[in-house]
């Protein structure tokens, strides 16, 4: 999974879900090595109204989780038992 926004540059973003893209490995290496092409590929594919979810998610300024979001995000993440 590759998030299109930076943790690094969208506290918001890092646990949202449509902030998150499903690519191989190979393709993740490559946009981490500067291909913008499969960035364009997947948000041309997502669409203009994706598109200005991200804008906007970008922007959104979010300083911290409390432990209930925590928790609420954990829980929905948890894999389940073997």
């Amino acid at each position: 999974m590759h998030h299109h926004i930076e943790k690094s540059k969208s506290n918001a973003g890092r646990f949202n879900h449509d902030n998150l893209i499903f690519i191989c490995q190979l393709c993740h290496s490559n946009i981490h090595f500067g291909d913008h092409n499969i960035v364009a590929t997947y948000s041309l594919k997502r669409g203009s109204k994706w598109l200005e979810k991200m804008r906007k998610l970008k922007l959104e300024k979010k300083s911290y989780y409390g432990k209930k979001e925590l928790e609420k995000i954990i829980e929905h993440y948890k894999a389940e038992p073997l």
